[in-house]
């Protein structure tokens, strides 16, 4: 579940439908519509050495962390 100290970088998470975004980031929001299958994650302040990527499938604000951004992977 939610883990604060995953605020510091990212990851890659596969996501299933029986859990929700507020239980794994602490989301109090999102934009884009998340698929079952697993996605590479960062939080904002890692965002910037991402520069060049297309923008994140997912964006989900949490009460504490800022944004995390989500890219969906091919399966």
């Amino acid at each position: 579940m939610y883990d604060s100290a995953l605020a510091e970088t990212g990851g890659l998470v596969e996501w299933h439908r029986d859990i929700t975004l507020r239980d794994y980031f602490g989301a109090i929001s999102h934009r884009g519509e998340m698929e079952c299958g697993f996605y590479f994650y960062v939080y904002e302040d890692q965002y910037d050495w991402l520069a060049g990527l297309p923008a994140a499938d997912v964006v989900v604000t949490t009460e504490t962390a800022g944004d995390v951004y989500l890219w969906k992977l091919e399966d």
